[in-house]
């Protein structure tokens, strides 16, 4: 996405409530919000259809670990569907 955090919040503040047709971003305006200390993510390493690779799921572990080691909550979930969610034409 970015090199840095403030490489970002620049981005955002640039494109972020631009009006008009051309635009693929909604029109709401940038706001400065003041995030908690601690935070909740939700991580999961299996959408039950696709196998991630090795070198994925590492990298969703040890985001994981990184987060939790600073003191931020981490929640695996399972993602909900799967195969279920494709005409059965996909499957034959």
């Amino acid at each position: 996405m970015a090199r840095s955090v403030e490489d970002l919040r620049l981005v955002s503040r640039l494109v972020f409530g631009i009006q008009g047709n051309e635009q693929s971003i909604a029109p709401i305006p940038y706001r400065q919000i003041q995030l908690p200390p601690k935070l909740r993510f939700g991580y999961y390493t299996s959408d039950n259809f696709v196998k991630a690779s090795p070198a994925c799921q590492r990298a969703v572990l040890e985001t994981v670990e990184a987060l939790r080691k600073k003191g931020h909550e981490c929640i695996e979930f399972n993602v909900p569907g799967g195969e279920s969610y494709l005409p059965p034409v996909a499957f034959q």
